[in-house]
């Protein structure tokens, strides 16, 4: 492995600090708006390569990531279901017609 790379784990916190961190990308990549700025999915694959280089254990990461993701959704999903209509409601949705057929779900 070239050194540049090893300086990189090795300057990588490890442990629950890591996973921590991980859970976090990941929550926060299933969030509205925030998922746009926030490569989640890249960061997962590279933390399975941190994890195959000793940087954690893998048997933890994907639980982690798992659990992360899946209340990342969870809030998403409460948050539509409370301000949807809402949202549907302002100015710029209602000049795009073809999103009000979101509406017949609901």
């Amino acid at each position: 492995m070239t050194s540049w790379l090893q300086q990189l784990i090795n300057f990588l916190p490890g442990g629950g600090l890591y996973l921590g961190v991980l859970f976090f990308v990941v929550l926060f990549e299933s969030l509205p708006v925030l998922g746009l700025l926030m490569p989640g999915s890249t960061i997962v694959v590279f933390a399975g390569f941190l994890a195959f280089h000793g940087k954690s254990s893998l048997v933890l990461l994907i639980p982690v990531s798992i659990a992360g993701a899946l209340l990342g959704d969870a809030i998403s999903f409460g948050l539509g279901l409370r301000y949807g209509s809402t949202l549907l409601k302002l100015r710029s949705f209602q000049r795009h017609h073809r999103l009000m057929k979101i509406r017949k779900f609901s």
